[in-house]
């Protein structure tokens, strides 16, 4: 049979898709196109009572497999969009289960089930440790839910307006069309495309014999940071098992669930729980793993990077679990995202600062510049200690890449609010910058509030605030000509040229350098190798010296002066 999985909205959700196929192949599934064992404890060798073939052709699948996102209004319907998608498969395609996975389905799992039928199966965030067994289950043809309370047992009673009212022909809320764009294609994030790669902890997982056990004493095994089981042997370093979708070069790194800052407006806390960390150990062992496996970039990702190890061990481990990575052999580069502003320590820039394998770039979302609109969004920052913190990480680390995110458009914002937010982006040129236009959710205090914005006019503000970054990007940009700079090689272009990265840019949210490579280029250096890879393929360190710029993307030609 043939399985595909369409993962949407963020990077941690991305994670969780991986682990998901990894808890699959862990737990009796095994995938054809992978080699060897893709599960179970020391010894016990392949089992290969479900075997599945992964896929990127919704129409060849037999089971499609939709880890949802309802963070944002948008991110909602793109997931009611890839539902329906995959509903569609059901009549005109080979689909025998659909299963509905992550947050949308955990909020709305009765909404989901009502308003579109063809939903076979509903795993929450909570429960992806039975997934499995919910694919099976609905294969023999029942209806299966699986959603848990965050950080416990048992099921949600929802309340509220369900899916902004969804159902097959609207959104309700923001009155969109989810029948809108041909209906028989996902948008691309992520549909399929898994590397055929199982990475995980020596080999351990769950001994076959019930869903979620641990093949020691039979107790169900949930992570610190998710609902998929480790299932180890005693005095083993517990590894989720992954199926990697970055081509194998680069992943993710999630290194704790949850969140604890209670935003007004963001649902996080309620649908992942409190913030809860991953143990060291267990991340670095993940790290060795994933290294062994051809990874050389780790991107670190948690829904707040900065407090780190604070639940588990009482002080913020950020630095501390930096220094760990940075000693895995095979991880070249480190890089930081989701750093929220008044928890970046002095300790923390000295690690980057010094510790070479460590990305000069900082993620730090501060969503406004208003104080009162910052006090209003619960935020625990000020125009002010912003300034401190930018100007503390520039002195610290004066090469340092600044990437933030702002919100337009929050309840009561004036013009004056958001002008302040326009003059903070001209005084701090942030190197990278996204908008995102406000969105009301159900259930947060934020939806409450008095003052809510038109839609036209927050999307106005955002679209100010975006050209006013393309001109600063555009300047900081063509400051980088003639520079000479390391670049993470992705692939090769037909038309010869390379595309690739640089520490500046963060895959997919950030900008490429696209480069040529003469047929004598010989650039040395530690860790480097040019050119890249004569197959086309990418995973190569090269030195690229910068020859045009445009608003975000790069131009340049490999370096061949050698480097000391």
């Amino acid at each position: 049979m043939k399985l595909a999985c369409v993962s949407l909205g963020c990077d941690k959700n991305l994670v969780d898709s991986e682990r998901l196929l990894g808890t699959l192949g862990g737990e009796g599934f095994t995938f054809d196109d992978v080699q060897g064992d893709t599960g179970g404890c020391v010894g016990d060798g392949p089992r290969r009572r479900a075997g599945f073939t992964l896929t990127d052709d919704l129409g060849e699948a037999d089971v499609i497999l939709v880890n949802t996102c309802c963070f944002i209004g948008r991110a909602k319907e793109e997931s009611i969009n890839a539902l329906l998608d995959a509903a569609g498969w059901k009549e005109r395609g080979k689909c025998r289960a659909l299963v509905a996975a992550g947050c949308l389905a955990q909020r709305y799992h009765a909404e989901i089930l009502e308003d579109i039928p063809e939903v076979d199966a509903i795993v929450g965030p909570h429960a992806y440790g039975k997934v499995s067994g919910a694919i099976r289950r609905a294969l023999a043809g029942e209806k299966v839910v699986e959603v848990a309370m965050p950080g416990g047992s048992g099921h949600i009673d929802e309340h509220g307006a369900g899916v902004n009212g969804t159902d097959r022909h609207s959104t309700g809320g923001h009155g969109t069309d989810v029948h809108s764009g041909d209906g028989h294609s996902s948008d691309g994030h992520g549909t399929g495309g898994y590397s055929t790669d199982v990475y995980g902890g020596d080999g351990h997982g769950s001994d076959g014999h019930s869903t979620g056990g641990n093949g020691t004493d039979g107790k169900v095994a949930v992570g610190p940071i998710g609902g998929v089981p480790g299932g180890c042997a005693p005095g083993k370093v517990q590894v989720p098992k992954r199926i990697l979708s970055t081509g194998g070069h680069y992943a993710y790194l999630k290194i704790a669930e949850g969140c604890d800052k209670h935003c007004t407006y963001c649902v996080i806390p309620s649908l992942r729980g409190h913030y809860r960390s991953a143990p060291l150990e267990e991340l670095v062992e993940e790290a060795r793993t994933l290294a062994a496996g051809g990874v050389k970039e780790l991107i670190l990702v948690a829904q707040e990077t900065t407090v780190y190890g604070l639940d588990l061990y009482g002080d913020k481990r950020l630095p501390a679990l930096l220094r760990a990575l940075a000693a895995v052999d095979g991880i070249y580069w480190i890089r930081l995202l989701y750093c929220y502003p008044e928890e970046i320590t002095d300790e923390l820039l000295d690690v980057m600062a010094g510790e070479p394998k460590i990305c000069h770039y900082l993620d730090i979302p501060i969503q406004h510049a208003s104080d009162k609109i910052l006090k209003l969004m619960g935020r625990r920052t000020d125009s002010e200690s912003l300034r401190r913190v930018i100007r503390k990480a520039r002195e610290a680390v004066p090469d340092i890449c600044l990437r933030t995110t702002l919100i337009s458009g929050f309840p009561s914002e004036t013009e004056e609010d958001h002008q302040a937010s326009m003059g903070f982006v001209r005084e701090m040129r942030f190197d990278r910058l996204g908008v995102f236009a406000y969105s009301r959710e159900e259930g947060t205090p934020a939806a409450m509030m008095p003052g809510q914005v038109p839609e036209r006019l927050k999307q106005k503000r955002r679209r100010e605030l975006m050209r006013l970054q393309q001109g600063i990007s555009k300047e900081i940009s063509r400051g980088m000509v003639g520079r000479k700079l390391q670049v993470f090689a992705e692939g090769e272009m037909d038309d010869g040229r390379w595309v690739g990265r640089t520490y500046r840019d963060a895959p997919e949210v950030d900008g490429r350098i696209v480069f040529r490579v003469a047929k004598d280029a010989s650039a040395t250096g530690t860790l480097l190798t040019s050119p890249p890879h004569a197959d086309g393929e990418g995973g190569d360190f090269v030195w690229v010296r910068v020859t045009g710029a445009g608003a975000y993307d790069l131009k340049g030609e490999v370096w061949d002066e050698p480097t000391k």
